[in-house]
């Protein structure tokens, strides 16, 4: 297990993850000159911080290929907004947004925009001991992205309602793979 914070980071060459759990807690995007590849192993982030206010976001700029195998996860899941706080500025009046609407009144409580999904989840309603998170955020710019494993940004399960997913922002110039993307929300 490898924690890793820093304000920016930059990786000369190529980068290799291999059987290895990394939590990236890096301020600006992750650069890499090279190839990034990621070998039976796990990528993430750490949650929101709700004191400060701060949604760590994984950022990764790619200059070549990203390959995820098959057994390898990047996975933001339960890493946006806590239970009882929404986006996109850690306040409470959209907790409880399904479809756009808050359950109890007729008010939109949507947020981003769907061409470049970059917000985090709202947390889902806190009871029965479930926190809620929503997902996480993921950014990834490549110029090849092979994915075989998993790229995760869900949200979590809420005592009273689940929380959002997050957001998951693909800027490749190809796109191959047999994995699978996930933002979905808690129940």
């Amino acid at each position: 297990n490898i924690q890793l914070f820093a304000p920016s980071l930059t990786i000369n060459g190529d980068f290799t993850i291999r059987n290895s759990q990394l939590l990236l807690g890096v301020a600006e995007p992750l650069q890499v000159t090279g190839d990034m590849l990621m070998v039976n192993s796990s990528l993430s982030l750490p949650s929101a911080n709700i004191v400060d206010k701060t949604v760590y976001a994984l950022q990764l700029n790619v200059i070549g290929i990203l390959d995820i195998d098959s057994n390898s996860t990047m996975d933001v899941s339960g890493k946006g907004y806590g239970g009882d706080y929404s986006g996109p500025d850690f306040g409470q009046e959209n907790k409880a947004c399904s479809a756009g609407v808050r359950d109890d009144t007729s008010v939109d409580c949507t947020y981003g925009r769907f061409e470049h999904a970059r917000f985090a989840g709202s947390g889902g309603q806190i009871g029965w001991g479930y926190l809620g998170n929503g997902g996480g955020i993921v950014d990834i710019s490549a110029k090849q992205l092979k994915i075989n494993g998993t790229i995760k940004a869900d949200g979590m399960k809420g005592g009273y309602y689940g929380a959002a997913g997050g957001a998951i922002h693909i800027e490749a110039e190809v796109l191959s793979g047999s994995g699978a993307l996930t933002a979905s929300g808690g129940n």
